[in-house]
């Protein structure tokens, strides 16, 4: 099963993020996770690129071949 963990100020968004989730169904949270982490991680992965550009001096296109991201599925979500 897959584990989210959340913090929030006011438990009554818990308790709406909770039905939301459950009415939803796990199949498709699966493929709603999976989506946003891989979105996050392309976001992330041009943020490596352009700081290691800057701080190590190499051209971006050698920054590029070396930071590789592997894509999620919602089969390998855990």
């Amino acid at each position: 099963m897959l584990e989210l963990q959340v913090r929030w100020a006011d438990a009554r968004g818990i308790a709406r993020l909770d039905r939301a989730m459950r009415a939803i169904g796990e199949q498709k949270f699966r493929v709603i996770g999976n989506r946003v982490v891989n979105r996050t991680s392309d976001m992330a992965r041009t943020h490596v690129r352009k700081a290691l550009t800057k701080q190590t001096g190499l051209k971006r296109v050698v920054i590029v071949k070396a930071v590789r991201v592997t894509p999620s599925s919602p089969a390998t979500l855990t």
